[in-house]
């Protein structure tokens, strides 16, 4: 009975028939010693067509784990990259590229915790808002500083300009002071 193994390649049935040619030798004279040693050498082409199929199977097994670590090492680099950009941005870093480039160092041996933070990164991101010659890099006033005209606030009654008494402006004075003055309250 012939295995899968020889189905699929073939050698089973060269087997068989070596045998069968084989015995038939021995019993009759019908078939030479020559075609015997073909059929041996037909055997050893398909034994060796199948270490060489073998041989691409291991190669190909190969490129495919490291294929794998591959990806797994690019996944954990972008893993620690998101987390240091948030990192940054939570301890508000004025420009994360720049900041990186000094993390560069430590982030080549940065491991991630399992919560996905970076193992040690609040640290070195501590060092850096406390030195004096990498503090600028960091906004630590605690409140953003906005400029201009703030919604839903009345504007201040005496924002009038000093020395311009409204009650004793014609109509047409009035209305070239509130041009110039948007922001003039009257009362």
């Amino acid at each position: 009975m012939e295995t899968r193994t020889e189905r699929r390649t073939g050698v089973g049935l060269s087997r068989r028939t070596l045998l069968a040619g084989t015995a038939a030798a021995a019993g009759a004279s019908a078939i030479s010693w020559k075609v015997i040693a073909e059929q041996i050498e037909t055997l050893k082409k398909s034994a060796g067509d199948n270490t060489e199929l073998q041989n691409q199977i291991t190669a190909l097994q190969e490129a495919n784990k490291q294929k794998d670590k591959d990806h797994a090492n690019e996944i954990k680099a972008l893993k620690i990259s998101n987390a240091v950009d948030v990192a940054l941005t939570n301890a508000k870093a004025k420009n994360n590229t720049a900041v990186k480039a000094l993390l560069a160092a430590f982030l080549e041996k940065a491991e991630l915790a399992d919560d996905g933070t970076v193992k040690g990164l609040d640290d070195e991101i501590g060092k850096l808002t406390k030195g004096e010659d990498t503090a600028f890099l960091f906004d630590t006033s605690g409140k953003a500083k906005f400029k201009g005209a703030k919604a839903a606030e009345k504007s201040d009654p005496h924002n009038q300009p000093t020395g311009d008494d409204l009650s004793k402006m014609s109509y047409d004075e009035l209305c070239k002071y509130m041009e110039e003055n948007p922001d003039a309250v009257l009362e």
